[in-house]
């Protein structure tokens, strides 16, 4: 995991890796009904995405790829911070989730498109 001083001149390969890592271990923690773990490696994973999006050109664009990773929970994360780089497939993947996994991810991915549709939910 790269240090917070090092993540503005971490690569985008470093840090797709540890989105990767984080949504792991999040999906892990969401087994193990550990929230507090959950929540901290959710902080991460916001700066990871911040870190992204500060990037010229914002380069969240690089975690669409993770939009077909194995892991539903790689694939949750990616879909929120896709929605404004990707917005279609971003979907796809949330109504995907949605429709086919089950607990937290389907859970999560069903409030993001109800939220999204009604206007609560604007990606940014």
């Amino acid at each position: 995991m790269t240090t917070r001083k090092s993540l503005s001149v971490a690569s985008i390969d470093e840090i797709v890796s540890e989105y990767i890592s984080i949504g792991l271990a999040e999906a892990a923690a969401i087994e193990d009904d550990d929230n507090r773990r959950f929540n901290r490696l959710a902080t991460r994973l916001f700066a990871l995405t911040a870190e992204l999006k500060r990037r010229d050109g914002d380069q969240r664009r690089a975690l669409v790829s993770l939009l077909k990773h194995d892991n539903a929970q790689v694939r949750l994360n990616a879909a929120h911070a896709t929605l404004v780089v990707a917005p279609r497939e971003a979907r796809e993947q949330l109504e995907m989730i949605a429709r086919y996994e089950a607990g937290h991810q389907a859970l999560a991915a069903g409030m993001a498109l109800t939220m999204l549709n009604d206007g609560r939910y604007v990606p940014a």
